[in-house]
């Protein structure tokens, strides 16, 4: 018998509201063109836990964004 010591299990799948903000993201993401997937995925730095977009333009479509994702979580019953 093989025993592999210190194996990081996966992380269980989130539940509960958790699952829902996640499951609204990745729709609303999806969702978008190419070029707002690209900004969302690549432009931005993490600044105290927090993803901070340099461009003005970049953070109010981000915000734009996470809006409509806690909008559909909140709303599914």
């Amino acid at each position: 018998m093989s025993v592999i010591k210190d194996m990081k299990l996966p992380a269980p799948p989130p539940t509960g509201m958790a699952a829902r903000y996640e499951q609204a993201w990745n729709e609303v993401v999806e969702e978008q063109p190419p070029w707002k997937k690209k900004i969302i995925i690549e432009n931005f730095d993490v600044v105290s836990g927090r993803h901070v977009y340099d461009n003005e333009s970049d953070q109010r479509m981000m915000d734009d964004v996470v809006k409509e994702a806690v909008r559909r979580a909140e709303k599914k019953d």
